[in-house]
C-alpha cells in the first residue's frame, strides 16, 4: 500500500541530496575524499531506510535490527534537517538582498560574507542536524505519564424511550464482570455520577519504533495510572512488526494489573485487520471496537471508530446507529484527531485520539492539515478532546520536541 509513497519519497530524497550537495562549499565538492564520504553516507543511509520498511520484521538478530534503525534514522533526520536549513538560508539571504536593493543600499563586505559563506553555514547546519538527531533518538525512549482531569456535566434526563441504547445479543461483546453488585452505581440521588480513570495509549508501532526497554516502561506507566479501563487508540503494529514484537507487546498486557472494565482497542492506519497480532489481542480478551458502541462502568457509553483506511462510517451516521443516551456519558475513541467539531455538536462529552505523534520535527507538517490538533487537551464547545502524542513513532526511532507518553484521564461525570 505504501509502495507509491516510498517511490515518491525516494525521488524527493534524491532531489534533496543534490540540493544539499550544491549548497556545500565548492572547495569541499572538489575534494575526492569528501565525495567518497558523501557517496558512502547516502548509500549506507538509504539502504538502512529501505531495510527498515521492507525486511526489518524478518531480520533474526535484534542487535542488527537496532543498528539498522539507528543509521536509517540518523540519515533521515540529518538529511531532512540539512535540506530545511539550507532552504531557509537560501530564502532569507535572497529576501534580504531584495530588500536592500529596493532600498538602494549596497551590501557591505561583512553582509556578503555572512549571507554567502557556505563553509560556515555548512559546518553549523551539520552540527545542528546531528545534535537534534541525538536529542530525538534519546527522547523517544523517555516515556512520560501525562495526567488530565475532565469534568462532564450531562443534560437533564428526558424520555429514555427515544434515546435508549439498543440491546441485542451482547453475549459476545460484554466485558465479563464477576460480581455486578460491586459495580452498580448506588441509587442515592446521585445515580448518574461516574468517577472513572481512563488510561489511553496509542502509536506503539511495535517494531522499529518501540524496543524491549520501552515495553517494560509502558507496563510500569500503565500500572502507575491505575486505570479502570485501558483504551488503545490504534497503530500498535505496523509494517516493521515482527513475531517477537507481537509477543513483547502481549507481555505488556499480561504483566499489567487488569483494569476492572477491560481493555478496548481500535485499528489505526498502520494496523492490519487480519494479522496474527490482532489474533493475539483477541486471545488476551482485548475487545476490538469496529464502528460500534459498548457500555462500561454501567453508565459510560464508549463508541469505537474504525479508521478511514478501512472504510469507516461517517460519524453522524455511526452516532445515529448507536443511539446513545444523552443523559449518560458519551465518550469516543478514534485514531485520527479529526471531526471533533461534529462530535461536539452531536453531544459527545469526551473524544480521544492519537495518530499525530505530537509536534514532531521534521514529521509534524501534515498534522494540522489533516487533523484538529497536534496533541494535548482542548475544548470543542462542551466537548473535551484529548490527543496523545503516542508511545513511539513510525519507522524512525526519533521524537522531538514531542514526547512519548501514556495518558491518564480522570473523568468525573455528574448529572444536572
Amino acid at each position: 500500500m505504501y509502495s507509491v509513497s516510498f517511490f515518491i519519497a525516494s525521488i524527493l530524497y534524491v532531489a534533496l541530496t543534490l540540493f544539499i550537495y550544491f549548497n556545500y562549499p565548492e572547495s569541499w565538492r572538489k575534494n575526492p575524499l569528501f565525495i567518497v564520504l558523501i557517496i558512502l553516507w547516502h548509500i549506507i543511509g538509504a539502504t538502512c531506510v529501505l531495510m527498515v520498511f521492507t525486511v526489518y520484521q524478518i531480520i533474526p538478530n535484534e542487535s542488527l535490527k537496532h543498528k539498522i534503525t539507528r543509521v536509517g534514522t540518523c540519515y533521515y533526520v540529518v538529511t531532512t534537517l540539512q535540506s530545511a536549513l539550507f532552504f531557509v538560508r537560501l530564502t532569507t539571504s535572497r529576501t534580504y538582498m531584495f530588500i536592500k536593493e529596493h532600498a538602494d543600499k549596497k551590501l557591505s563586505e561583512k553582509e556578503l560574507r555572512f549571507l554567502f559563506d557556505k563553509r560556515i553555514h555548512s559546518i553549523v547546519f551539520i552540527l545542528i542536524s546531528f545534535a537534534l538527531f541525538f536529542v530525538g533518538y534519546n527522547n523517544i525512549d523517555t516515556l512520560h505519564l501525562t495526567k488530565y482531569e475532565v469534568s462532564i456535566k450531562a443534560e437533564p434526563e428526558n424520555d429514555k424511550s427515544e434515546n435508549e441504547v439498543p440491546v441485542n445479543d451482547k453475549s459476545e461483546n460484554e466485558v465479563p464482570v464477576n460480581d455486578k453488585s460491586e459495580n452498580e452505581v448506588p441509587e442515592n440521588g446521585k445515580s448518574g455520577n461516574v468517577d472513572l480513570n481512563i488510561c489511553l495509549i496509542a502509536d506503539i508501532h511495535a517494531g522499529s519504533g518501540t524496543w524491549k526497554d520501552t515495553y517494560d516502561k509502558l507496563a510500569e506507566q500503565i500500572d502507575k495510572a491505575n486505570p479502570d479501563v485501558l483504551l488503545i487508540g490504534g497503530d500498535v503494529f505496523d509494517e516493521t512488526t515482527g513475531v517477537k514484537d507481537v509477543a513483547d507487546f502481549g507481555q505488556v498486557l499480561t504483566k499489567i494489573k487488569q483494569p476492572q472494565y477491560g481493555i478496548y482497542y481500535i485499528y489505526g492506519n498502520h494496523d492490519g485487520k487480519d494479522s496474527q497480532a490482532v489474533e493475539m489481542l483477541r486471545t488476551l480478551n482485548v475487545r476490538i471496537l469496529q464502528d460500534e458502541m459498548t457500555v462500561i462502568a454501567n453508565d459510560v457509553q464508549l463508541i469505537g471508530c474504525m479508521d478511514p483506511k478501512y472504510g469507516a462510517k461517517d460519524f453522524e451516521k455511526l452516532f445515529e446507529e448507536c443511539s446513545p443516551d444523552s443523559s449518560k456519558p458519551i465518550i469516543v475513541l478514534t485514531h485520527r484527531p479529526k471531526g471533533f467539531k461534529k462530535m461536539a455538536g452531536l453531544g459527545v462529552d469526551l473524544a480521544m485520539a492519537g495518530h499525530t505523534h505530537g509536534f514532531n520535527i521534521p514529521q509534524f507538517i501534515g498534522a494540522p492539515i489533516f487533523g484538529d490538533m497536534y496533541s494535548g487537551i482542548k475544548k470543542f464547545d462542551d466537548m473535551t478532546a484529548v490527543t496523545t502524542s503516542g508511545v513511539s513513532a513510525w519507522g524512525f526511532h526519533y521524537k522531538w520536541p514531542a514526547i512519548s507518553e501514556v495518558v491518564c484521564i480522570h473523568v468525573e461525570f455528574e448529572k444536572k
